[in-house]
């Protein structure tokens, strides 16, 4: 199991957003879909082995889970992404049941990465960390992110204390959706080789 944690720290809880204007009412959540779109898809469908977990910040605190092999009714599209995490985000408000794949929670942040570190690995993605093509990652992995901005120093405090590795892509600073397309496909070609290493 691969895992993706993006922290949205504008991103609209309410949804209450407009599709046609994500970056603004949305707290920029055309960088939330575009993260989403880059960890899950494929050129003809869904990756079976990725979660993606969204740490909406911009409202009252909400974590939304979507998980590749239950997920349904999502394209690679940031406004059909976008949509889906509005109308879960509204159904949850209303006690509604989610669409399948999809589950909204009042986790913040620090209860994240709690219960992300129960049953994976933790890795922090920033530039000043380990080379990845140098790092040892097995199966059951979480990858940390920020969306256009980086963590917090207490959010970083958290993930340290945690225990979470630091591992770099590169000296460059990526686009959060960029990144984890750059951690994906590093991570097939050691599936590949059928090595956990570089």
């Amino acid at each position: 199991m691969r895992r993706f944690l993006v922290v949205g720290h504008r991103a609209n809880t309410n949804g209450d957003f407009r599709l046609d204007d994500l970056p603004g009412t949305g707290g920029r959540m055309d960088i939330i879909a575009m993260s989403v779109s880059s960890a899950l898809f494929l050129s003809h469908g869904l990756r079976k082995d990725v979660e993606v977990w969204l740490v909406l910040l911009g409202g009252v605190p909400r974590t939304v889970k979507i998980i590749g092999p239950e997920a349904r009714y999502l394209f690679p599209d940031e406004r059909n992404i976008a949509g889906m995490i509005r109308t879960n985000l509204l159904r949850y408000r209303e006690g509604k049941r989610g669409t399948p794949g999809i589950y909204v929670s009042d986790m913040d942040f620090r209860e994240a990465v709690e219960s992300a570190s129960a049953d994976s690995v933790l890795f922090y993605l920033e530039e000043d960390g380990e080379n990845i093509r140098f790092a040892e990652i097995r199966e059951n992995s979480t990858f940390i992110l920020g969306d256009s901005t980086d963590l917090t120093p207490e959010e970083e405090e958290i993930v340290e204390k945690i225990g979470a590795r630091r591992i770099s892509l590169g000296r460059k600073s990526l686009h959060t959706y960029q990144a984890i397309a750059i951690t994906n496909y590093e991570l097939d070609r050691r599936e590949e080789s059928g090595t956990g290493g570089p």
